[in-house]
């Protein structure tokens, strides 16, 4: 289904809360803005990020200072934005020496109704992403070939077992760092910003999409493939596989919504 190297951990508190392995997309999620509505764009990334489940519910934020340092914004506009994620229901804010902003589970129930909607909505934007994503993602599939290092590895593979692990919204998260990390070992901060993008763009509907369990299996085959092609240094396997797992997802899509 479901950038720059790729893969120190960024210091923070993104592992307080249990959320191993989150601070693989902070380098994108929460690099420097690139837009000069800098309210509305620090909301947006925050926003995916606590949707998506790189924060998952119980985990804890960067603090503001490190938010601030990160996005390149004002600390004032942190908290604005941490307020108004607060007010949505997505945060709750504690005091104390180990307080700070945790993220709140949200009960949300998929439909076919609601996913549907949400394409409608979209119109013709969403084919176009899903072909940008099929033109970007092989890319940074190939150059994550061309570039990993053991570490990014080992990383990814650990992903992989996550993904194969989980069901439900836990896999939606496990395939936004799967695929995130694979960005950020291409080495490209273009490539990863893209697939970051590409990923914020179909968040609300791949969230409304019921999961269907035989769909997820699949996908973890065509994970572990890629993933072997990566540490292979196979460029063409790594390649058509991600291209095949793009087409995977736009043809499930298509069926489903209509």
């Amino acid at each position: 289904m479901s950038g720059v190297t790729g893969t120190a951990p960024v210091e923070g508190d993104a592992s307080e809360g249990g959320v191993e392995g989150a601070s693989t997309l902070d380098l994108i999620v929460f690099g420097p803005g690139r837009s000069r509505n800098v309210f509305e764009e620090t909301l947006e990334r925050l926003a995916y990020a606590v949707k998506s489940g790189i924060y998952p519910a119980g985990s804890k934020l960067p603090s503001e200072r490190d938010l601030s340092a990160r996005l390149e914004v004002s600390r004032s506009t942190i908290r604005e934005v941490i307020g108004a994620l607060e007010h949505g229901g997505y945060l709750t804010i504690r005091r104390g020496r180990t307080g700070g902003a945790f993220v709140l589970e949200r009960p949300f129930e998929a439909s076919k109704d609601e996913a549907k909607r949400i394409a409608e909505e979209m119109g013709d934007d969403l084919p176009a992403i899903l072909d940008y994503r099929w033109a970007i993602e092989p890319a940074a599939a190939v150059l994550a070939a061309r570039r990993c290092d053991e570490d990014g590895v080992r990383r990814l593979e650990e992903m992989v077992v996550e993904c194969a692990a989980s069901s439900d919204r836990a896999y939606r998260a496990a395939d936004v760092r799967l695929h995130g990390q694979i960005a950020l070992l291409a080495g490209s901060p273009v490539i990863a910003a893209a697939v970051t993008e590409i990923q914020q763009q179909l968040s609300s509907l791949f969230a409304a999409t019921p999961v269907i369990e035989e769909v997820l299996r699949h996908s973890d085959v065509q994970h572990a493939a890629i993933v072997a092609a990566i540490r292979g240094h196979d460029e063409d396997t790594a390649r058509s596989v991600m291209e095949e797992h793009m087409e995977g997802t736009k043809s499930f899509l298509a069926a489903f919504l209509t």
